[in-house]
């Protein structure tokens, strides 16, 4: 999968991702491209909810087609045996779905067995694991079990979240028991373990004093030290002088910034309208009802146009969308005039007659997906319009900036 940033947590996460599909072993990124000599091995893939929020956010269907999966499916849904095909999981690591596992194995359910939770298992829960496998007298059809350290989810290149609501509350009101603070401070410490050992870096770690913040840097600390005591798992390469500094803050050091609003289209897209996991939900209305519809939008980390107009004002997104579809429409007019049809969608996908028209079919795909995207932004961007004439909030961005002006106060 070719993004442009090839270092990025996001790529790392997705070649994660990939080497997992491939029962953990090297291959070919896109089976269906896979050489003769290279076994293409199709599996099932069996997902729990966290998992599934975290494969979806970096992967679509057409990416697990290519890493071989044919059958994907919730752990805690009603799944027909396919006793001739291997599975992997990818769960996190609970009593609950190790229990499902090992009903799966006693009946048979698939052929083999590649088990990958989403952060580390604790010895306890590994143990009772491996007394039920033995016990089932079938642990030869488990071939791997895997730790892989993903429990994160990645929205953008090098941007990510833990996915835990309303954790601002929990840690700010006087009604929170003490060991739940204790929990969600090993669940965060859990989750940026993830992204550490993801990047393969270890950093300094710095965080503000007397508060949630520190009590994570502290349970991160040790975490990592664990792990890195691990020797098997020592292969973290930077230099101590390469070593990055991670600072933990807590929420409330900025709770300017949880109130402020933006002109950038991102920031608009999610304030207006609902972005969740690079999903962006608009309700929309018609004359014909009242209730309104909900509209989906799938932002695919290849998306173009947004990888490279999402960070501008909207004034500007605006423009840029203008000009984007008219480069589009001169580069769909210079393939159809070399070909002599009067529309893309006129080109047959299997003639050979000419150069020409082989040459339109070879860049038909990529003009298609071009004009898919420019739609969907074309439509979003509508939307907002639509939004900001109804609800005057290019006014109420206007007073929210010169609020916030010190010149203005």
């Amino acid at each position: 999968m070719s993004l442009v940033e090839t270092s990025s947590l996001r790529n790392r996460q997705i070649s994660i991702l990939e080497r997992m599909l491939h029962l953990n072993k090297e291959g070919s990124a896109d089976l269906t491209l896979a050489s003769k000599s290279e076994e293409i091995i199709w599996k099932v893939l069996v997902l729990d909810t966290k998992s599934r929020a975290v494969l979806s956010s970096v992967l679509r269907v057409n990416d697990l087609l290519r890493c071989g999966i044919t059958v994907h499916s919730l752990i805690n849904s009603n799944r027909s045996a396919l006793p001739d095909v291997p599975v992997i999981y990818f769960v996190e690591p609970t009593i609950e779905n190790i229990l499902l596992i090992i009903d799966d194995l006693v009946h048979d359910k698939y052929e083999s067995f590649y088990i990958n939770f989403t952060s580390s298992i604790n010895r306890e829960l590994l143990e009772e694991f491996a007394k039920k496998v033995s016990t089932s007298g079938k642990s030869t059809k488990i071939k791997q079990v895997y730790d892989q350290y993903l429990d994160f989810i990645v929205t953008e290149p090098n941007l990510f979240s833990l996915n835990l609501p309303k954790i601002f509350t929990t840690f700010n009101t006087v009604h929170t028991q003490e060991e739940t603070i204790h929990q969600l401070v090993d669940t965060i410490a859990d989750g940026l373990l993830s992204t550490i050992i993801t990047m393969d870096i270890v950093p300094v770690i710095r965080a503000q004093q007397n508060g949630p913040a520190e009590f994570v840097a502290t349970s991160l600390d040790l975490k990592l030290r664990d792990y890195l005591s691990n020797s098997r798992n020592a292969g973290a390469t930077q230099p101590i002088q390469q070593r990055p500094v991670m600072i933990l803050l807590d929420r409330n050091f900025d709770l300017a910034s949880m109130f402020s609003h933006s002109w950038i289209y991102q920031c608009m897209v999610s304030d207006v309208f609902s972005l969740q996991r690079n999903t962006i939900s608009i309700h929309k209305y018609s004359k014909e009802s009242t209730q309104p519809t909900i509209k989906k939008y799938d932002v695919d980390p290849r998306d173009f146009f947004w990888n490279k107009y999402s960070q501008l004002p909207f004034p500007d997104v605006v423009e840029s969308a203008d000009a984007e579809l008219n480069a589009y429409k001169n580069d769909a007019k210079e393939v159809t005039a070399k070909t002599g049809i009067t529309s893309l969608q006129d080109i047959d996908h299997n003639t050979s007659e000419t150069a020409n028209i082989q040459q339109a079919v070879e860049k038909l795909p990529e003009l298609t997906a071009r004009k898919t995207t420019l739609d969907m932004h074309m439509d979003i961007l509508a939307a907002l319009i639509d939004e900001l004439q109804a609800k005057n909030l290019d006014k109420f961005f206007e007073i929210e900036q010169n609020a916030s002006d010190p010149k203005e106060l």
